[in-house]
């Protein structure tokens, strides 16, 4: 997290602001205090939208930032990053332009925002703002109410040193988490280090972790700092952490509670000053109980558990990741793919994702590198889509058990045609019902996913 003094904009010179306004000439460039106030108005700012400096420099940004969709795109003091979201604006003359806008937001020693720097690059005027309008917290991006708490508990855990445990299936990104963690606080200067506990023998982890001295063992030719010493006043993330013997789970402990230790076959004491933060795909708890796991261990790692839920409880991020992937290959390939046809996109939404993040972005790649169209079709999906979508069960009437029309049917206008009683609404309000409103029950009753119940209710408002 950028830290700074709450007036740090006012006494920011004004040539440097000039300086960094010149770099994008044709662009509006402002800077706002930590009451949305502007306090510097670029000549490109002027030019864009119409209003002079004189008539918006001590205003609130909404006097001269008139966006078409209100505030759409904001959250500037939400969220330390916002890149590439489509906007359409009014000008002082009641014209509209398209823009692309990127900001970066700033905060005090506390916490409170403090103000921050917003760039609208003009685009092509017949680009429609992005359905897509999403939040990025450093190398994270979603659209999902409940990855945006996560992202403000990152921040709030940032302020301290606490241990973090962050817990989350295959490919939600908890090494993300650990980053965005380690960038957001007063560490973020010194060394990010990481392991995968479980890609290291046993034999050598207590090394790799504590280093060794020369001689320890057969082909130590020289003493050698472990992962602790290496990220001495920074942050070390333990990734499965599950997976660390149980002899080396000793030693951890020690460190974490004297924040010293030995190096392999040394004697000498060796005061570190790290911040640990640990990573399971399974729970510590159920470790403890099959005597895998110390528990003393657990109750030290986890002081502040985070977890990030998968993709299947926020399906709002998949069609979103989807395109953020897109983009990201259609800017480093050249061939590009702007649009998925229905039967692809609705394989894709109806999709479990039990590979999350990374499964999304595994399948973009492969549609790169075997696709040769500009259309994302079945046949450059990977296999399994194919074997999913002709293993679906098509949702019928008969799937439902019967219940009185009479309890559920909608008061219906005169001329109500009877052959429509059996609409997909229905269906999927008696199965809601008779399900108790359970979503995971209902979408089996009814033979369909999780992500397709939620996008109907959606749809029909039930």
């Amino acid at each position: 997290m950028k830290q700074i003094d709450g007036h740090w904009l006012r006494n920011f010179g004004k040539e440097s602001l000039q300086h960094i306004a010149n770099t994008f000439s044709e662009s509006a460039v402002f800077i706002v205090d930590h009451t949305q106030t502007i306090l510097y108005w670029s000549e490109g700012a002027e030019q864009l939208l119409g209003f002079t400096a004189s008539e918006i420099e001590g205003q609130h940004c909404l006097k001269g930032i008139r966006c078409q969709t209100c505030m759409k795109g904001c959250g500037i003091k939400q969220f330390p990053t916002i890149r590439n979201v489509l906007l359409t604006l009014h000008t002082k003359e009641g014209d509209t332009v398209t823009v692309q806008k990127n900001a970066h937001s700033f905060y005090d020693s506390d916490g409170r925002f403090a103000g921050g720097i917003e760039i609208l690059i003009p685009v092509n005027p017949k680009a429609k703002p992005s359905r897509f309008m999403g939040f990025q917290f450093h190398d994270m991006r979603t659209q999902s109410n409940a990855m945006r708490q996560l992202f403000q508990k990152i921040r709030s855990v940032a302020k301290t040193d606490v241990p973090v445990l962050a817990r989350g299936e295959s490919g939600t990104g908890k090494e993300l988490l650990a980053k965005a963690l380690h960038l957001e606080s007063k560490r973020s200067n010194h060394p990010f280090v990481t392991v995968n506990c479980s890609a290291i023998s046993e034999n050598l982890i207590e090394s790799e972790l504590f280093g060794h001295a020369k001689g320890a063992f057969t082909g130590a030719h020289k003493a050698r700092k472990g992962l602790f010493e290496q990220a001495h006043k920074g942050s070390l993330f333990l990734d499965e952490i599950v997976e660390l013997p149980l002899s080396v789970q000793a030693k951890l402990l020690r460190v974490l509670e004297t924040q010293t230790f030995k190096r392999v076959g040394d004697n000498q004491e060796i005061h570190v000053d790290v911040r640990i933060i640990t990573a399971t795909h399974t729970s510590l708890r159920k470790a403890v109980l099959d005597g895998r796991f110390r528990s003393d261990l657990m109750y030290r790692l986890r002081v502040v558990p985070l977890f990030i839920p998968p993709l299947r409880e926020r399906p709002e991020d998949i069609e979103f990741l989807l395109q953020h992937f897109l983009d990201l290959g259609n800017g480093t390939h050249e061939h590009q793919i702007n649009r998925i046809d229905y039967a692809a996109k609705e394989a894709l939404l109806n999709h479990p994702w039990p590979g999350n993040v990374r499964e999304i972005r595994n399948v973009v790649d492969f549609a790169f590198a075997l696709g040769c169209s500009n259309t994302l079709s079945m046949e450059y999906l990977p296999p399994e889509f194919s074997e999913n979508n002709r293993h679906q069960n098509i949702p019928t009437t008969q799937n439902i058990p019967t219940i009185p029309q009479e309890s559920i049917r909608p008061k219906v206008s005169k001329g109500f045609d009877p052959t429509q009683l059996f609409s997909d609404q229905e269906r999927i309000l008696q199965a809601l019902q008779h399900c108790n409103h359970h979503l995971g029950e209902t979408a089996t009753l009814l033979g369909i996913s999780r992500v397709t119940l939620w996008r109907k209710r959606k749809k029909y408002n039930l």
